[in-house]
């Protein structure tokens, strides 16, 4: 018998070492591959995570949304077709077979409940909204 070497009767023992080695080193690669991964990810992206806008930003939709969901579809529609589409007043009404005048009220509806459902949010969101009185 070697000196540093311990000597195992059954067979199966050494395979069975062998196998918890091959686990354990396979188990540490991984570990050490996915530290990595992370790492690599946190140093990407550590200015926008620690950017309070990142937070704020991804809130602010989540309320927007929530908020404009609460609202009549055609008041949704309206809002959409003149935010987000930059159509006129006039093409919006005459998409929807309405007067200008309906439109003008449901915009103006649209705004008065998001000012009211987002106040703390306001300031930044006609920024976002409305870029144009910037």
């Amino acid at each position: 018998m070697g000196v540093g070497k311990p000597h195992l009767a059954d067979p199966r023992d050494a395979a069975q070492i062998t196998i918890v080695k091959n686990k354990s080193l396979n188990s540490a690669s991984r570990d050490t591959l996915k530290n990595r991964i992370i790492r690599q990810l946190a140093e990407r992206y550590e200015e926008t995570f620690d950017d309070p806008d990142f937070y704020l930003e991804g809130e602010l939709v989540q309320r927007l949304t929530e908020a404009l969901r609460k609202m009549p579809p055609e008041f949704r529609q309206t809002f959409r077709m003149h935010r987000l589409e930059g159509m006129t007043h006039k093409e919006i009404a005459v998409r929807l077979n309405v007067s200008p005048q309906t439109v003008n009220y449901r915009i103006g509806q649209t705004v008065r409940l998001l000012r009211e459902e987002l106040s703390d949010y306001w300031p930044l969101l006609v920024l976002l909204l409305w870029p144009d009185l910037s």
